[in-house]
């Protein structure tokens, strides 16, 4: 956890989300490698896929993500300029444990505005 999420990434989300979340994570992480991550590296999208993107995007990092995080959110925005931009001030690449609510209220408002 600490290689995507910082150093003390336990402690952190820990004091930030709780126990549960992190026995959570725990619990699930034979699905994100059995499962997930096989299914990502199978996956033959490329950036000439995402410059046919005509929808809606909302790219969301974390202020304090990883610079390999940050770079490749970078890389999305330059080709998706109409994609929308939330930057969660403050969090790592586990924002969505984190800084649930600023991420909960940032996707809410996107949704607002392009509602599915």
């Amino acid at each position: 956890m600490s290689a995507v999420a910082g150093p003390n990434a336990w402690e952190n989300t820990r004091q930030r989300a709780g126990e549960a979340v992190l026995n959570q994570a725990v619990a699930d992480v034979a699905t994100v490698f059995d499962v997930e991550m096989p299914a990502m590296q199978a996956w033959q999208y490329t950036f000439d896929d995402v410059e046919k993107l005509r929808v809606p995007v909302l790219a969301v990092v974390g202020s304090l993500s990883n610079p390999v995080f940050r770079e490749t959110h970078a890389a999305l925005r330059k080709r998706l300029p109409q994609a929308e931009e939330l930057v969660v001030q403050g969090a790592t690449h586990e924002l969505q444990m984190t800084h649930a609510t600023a991420v909960a209220e940032g996707v809410a408002a996107f949704l607002r505005k392009h509602p599915l």
